[in-house]
């Protein structure tokens, strides 16, 4: 498949590179911190809740059934999204992941209830669509305008790359995922105020 739309993506790229376009790397700043941040949230979600869970005593087929759930839960999450972004209402999106993903890390913390773990689990995997979906649709009108799709995107991975990075040094230094789940409550905090911000720029 790649092989047959190689050519329209290399002329779709040269179309581009050949365009001359002045783009305020400046203006980028929130966006690279915005997917900074957003790295830690996918790898709490991704990677550090199945570990938690596994560690602290359900077993690998709980764990998958748990997985399971928050997939199916991101389905409708997403429907959810798209609303959100249809009637305009991207920082609810926003503001309803971001207090959803607190809550949940906070109360995993402290509670090792199986019910429980598998129902903040279900949440977390709520909260992701509901931030990813108004965002990104956010940056892809931003890169589309500039003319910076390949750039753009490709800055995008690195910063978020970097994102998980910063999420995972400190368990060196403190081996507790509790740890983890502090940054995720930090983080979400930044991410609620660059959020803020790059959708209040849109509106003006």
């Amino acid at each position: 498949l790649l092989l047959f739309a190689f050519k329209d993506i290399k002329q779709a790229y040269d179309n581009i590179k050949t365009t001359p376009v002045e783009i305020d790397k400046k203006s980028y700043w929130l966006f690279n911190l915005f997917h900074m941040q957003f790295g830690i949230f996918q790898s709490i979600l991704d990677i550090i809740l199945p570990l938690f869970l596994f560690l602290n005593n359900l077993t690998f087929q709980s764990v998958t059934i748990v997985m399971a759930l928050i997939e199916v839960c991101k389905i409708g999450a997403n429907i959810l999204a798209k609303i959100f972004v249809k009637k305009n209402l991207r920082i609810v999106s926003v503001l309803i992941s971001l207090s959803v993903m607190i809550a949940s890390c906070f109360i995993v913390m402290f509670v090792r209830n199986t019910l429980v773990l598998y129902i903040c689990s279900c949440c977390l995997g709520i909260s992701f669509p509901l931030l990813f979906v108004p965002m990104f649709s956010l940056f892809t009108k931003k890169v589309v305008k500039d003319n910076n799709q390949f750039e753009g995107m490709a800055e995008r991975d690195v910063y978020i790359f970097a994102g998980r990075d910063i999420l995972y040094v400190p368990y060196f230094v403190v081996p507790d995922l509790v740890v983890q789940f502090v940054i995720g409550i930090i983080c979400s905090v930044g991410l609620g105020i660059t959020s803020a911000k790059l959708i209040s720029k849109q509106q003006d």
